[in-house]
């Protein structure tokens, strides 16, 4: 009567189950990314680039102050030089430019070697005349020479002037410098010459270069220095956030021993001691559980009531999982939030490492209590006429702020003239919607899902064709067959990177397997995927309308069993004999619809998986034939020694005929 859902939920080894949450891709992978990619590394990095900025701070401020201080230092000494030296430059050019012009140069050359800033001494007249050079030294300027005159207006201005001005300059040298004009008046106060000095910056940059290499060597030392320290700090900050990353890890890997040795005496000890009690608690159970699957080895009634224990355990470990991962959460969101004090951004970066991980435990024991809760009740259908246009509609609307949190497209493309759906709707609803949230989570930002359902042309029968399909990321042809295993993911990555546990598409089959209906899968790495299934539709014939009200039953109550348990069907005609009732049976659904149509019974009891037909196909002739749309049918499957019993099937046929007729359809 209850269908089991195929493969064993549990193996009786407890690492098996929590094992198959991987991780990683490959053995090793992980340790290195969260090496690469951990806190403390991303700690460490923040702490030493900010000493090292500080440092590169630093020698950027002293280069530029011990370049300014230089300079400062150049002018000061020209201005000095160009106050005493000038009026012995002027009296001396007066004297011996004309009859000795040798000595005056050698003279000139001497007051160079005073201060060899100074590049270039020129004298010049107060219209600006060039008197002197002494680039240019090849003797007085003949009469006939054309004279050379000041050009630029500052400096024309300056020579004018009776003050010393400072004036700045860029040497043939290309090296920034200053030009310093000072004025040489009389001592009867005539001023007809000025002395024009050109000073270089040029020893600037041999002073800098020396500080530099000083400099270099001892911020290669500080930058040493810097790092090692940022890594201490780093590795005391984090040590506890990551030891218990690697605790929640090691947990969802199905490791028990792990013990967290956290000292702090702040709120991370407090998650630590509730993170272990919880890890004790869930081993016990795990152990108990190992021993019971011991004491009841061998024996078939036992095995069975032992795989209803693994059940129930798997869901009461889902609870007692959820309760203090709900004390830690609500602990690492008062911390965040700053109720149990403030925090650093340090910490507070550690912590919601923290939180996404107990995010993502939450979720795999969400999956987990839902899949035990589908294992313990096994599947049974209620079938029944419905929309697929209305059903879509709703999904739509339960998935639609996963679909704008990505601004995924959302397409409906059921055909609108669609006769009503046979299936259990409850059920179905939940295969769609699983495979739109598998669209949506391997679906890039931007891209579209589609649902269809459309009539199967060239069908022996009225049937639909479901499609699910999206623009995501595709799955690799090696791995087709195996997504709807419980628990696989494609790869160790789709696990951190997407979410969840893999039992998606294991229920997603579960219930079509119930349905008699088989899913199919089309992908193409990088540019989607396809699921599509088919299950029957309920259209009536041209012509034929209603019956107003349905036949009187047989006098003798007369049931129609169409199973190929030969066990089954013994036990229930035998029980149902003795009740009074009269039964005819059948293994097959085609000779199934003939006596159905022939002897018109007052119950049928119908066996969804029979070998030569689906039993929700058989079903759907039943109620497209006016001769047998009115019978009641009470649907089974796998068999009177699930949770119902023949018993409870006795009973509820003996209800139907209670109703008088009334019910048209149940499922046990």
């Amino acid at each position: 009567m209850i269908r089991s859902l195929s493969g064993d939920l549990f193996d009786p080894s407890p690492r098996s189950f929590f094992g198959k949450i991987e991780v990683t891709g490959r053995p090793g992978a992980w340790p290195m990314v969260l090496r690469l990619n951990s806190l403390q590394t991303r700690t460490a990095l923040a702490i030493a680039s900010v000493i090292v900025a500080s440092l590169l701070a630093n020698s950027a401020y002293l280069f530029y102050r011990q370049r300014k201080e230089i300079r400062t230092q150049i002018r000061s000494e020209a201005e000095n030089f160009a106050q005493l030296a000038t009026g012995s430059i002027c009296a001396a050019y007066e004297t011996f430019y004309t009859s000795g012009f040798y000595k005056f140069s050698e003279l000139i050359n001497r007051r160079m070697e005073l201060n060899p800033d100074i590049t270039r001494i020129r004298i010049v007249k107060v219209d600006g005349e060039v008197l002197f050079d002494s680039d240019k030294r090849d003797g007085p300027a003949a009469a006939s020479e054309k004279p050379v005159f000041v050009a630029h207006p500052d400096l024309l201005a300056a020579v004018k002037g009776l003050e010393l001005t400072v004036l700045p300059s860029t040497p043939q040298d290309g090296e920034p410098g200053l030009e310093i004009v000072a004025p040489y008046v009389e001592e009867w106060g005539r001023h007809q010459l000025s002395v024009v000095y050109q000073v270089s910056y040029s020893k600037t940059r041999e002073a800098l270069a020396g500080l530099a290499k000083t400099m270099g060597s001892l911020s290669a030392i500080s930058v040493l220095a810097a790092v090692a320290i940022a890594v201490l700090l780093a590795r005391r900050i984090t040590r506890p956030v990551a030891e218990l990353t690697a605790g929640a890890q090691e947990l969802a890997e199905g490791h028990f021993e792990r013990r967290l040795n956290i000292r702090s005496g702040d709120e991370l000890q407090i998650l630590a001691e509730a993170f272990n009690h919880m890890t004790a608690r869930l081993k016990a159970n795990v152990e108990e559980l190992e021993e019971s699957n011991k004491k009841l080895a061998g024996v078939n009634e036992e095995l069975k009531e032992l795989d209803r224990m693994k059940s129930d355990l798997l869901a009461n470990v889902s609870h007692e999982l959820r309760t203090p991962l709900t004390a830690i959460k609500g602990y690492t969101d008062y911390i965040l939030e700053r109720k149990l004090g403030d925090i650093t951004d340090k910490q507070e970066k550690g912590l919601v490492v923290v939180q996404r991980n107990l995010e993502r435990l939450s979720r795999t024991i969400g999956a987990l209590l839902d899949f035990s809760r589908m294992d313990i009740g096994r599947i049974t259908l209620n079938l029944q006429r419905f929309s697929v246009a209305s059903l879509v509609e709703q999904i739509q609307g339960t998935v639609r702020s996963e679909l704008d949190k990505k601004r995924l497209r959302f397409v409906s493309g059921v055909d609108e003239t669609l006769p009503p759906l046979i299936a259990d709707r409850e059920k179905l609803s939940a295969v769609i919607e699983n495979l739109v949230i598998n669209a949506i989570k391997f679906t890039p930002e931007g891209g579209s899902i589609t649902v269809s359902a459309a009539r199967v042309a060239g069908a022996e029968r009225p049937t639909a064709e479901i499609r699910v399909s999206d623009s995501g990321i595709g799955i690799p042809r090696d791995q087709i067959g195996k997504i709807f295993n419980r628990f696989h993911q494609v790869d160790g990555t789709t696990t951190r990177r997407f979410g969840g546990v893999g039992l998606g598409l294991a229920i997603v089959k579960s219930i079509l397997d119930a349905h008699g209906a088989a899913i199919h899968v089309e992908s193409e790495e990088g540019k989607g995927t396809v699921f599509n299934f088919r299950l029957p539709l309920l259209e009536r014939p041209e012509g034929v309308s209603e019956p107003s009200a349905a036949r009187e039953r047989s006098d003798e109550g007369l049931v129609l069993v169409v199973d190929d348990d030969d066990e089954l069907t013994r036990r229930v005609s035998a029980d149902l004999t003795q009740e009074g009732l009269s039964v005819i049976a059948t293994a097959s659904a085609s000779e199934g619809a003939a006596l159905a149509a022939a002897r018109r019974p007052d119950v049928i009891v119908l066996d969804l998986l029979l070998p030569d037909r689906g039993g929700v196909d058989l079903l759907a002739t039943l109620k497209r034939d006016p001769a047998t749309r009115h019978i009641p049918v009470l649907t089974v499957s796998d068999g009177a020694e699930g949770a119902v019993g023949v018993g409870e099937l006795v009973a509820e046929v003996r209800r139907h005929l209670g109703d008088g007729g009334r019910a048209q359809q149940a499922s046990l």
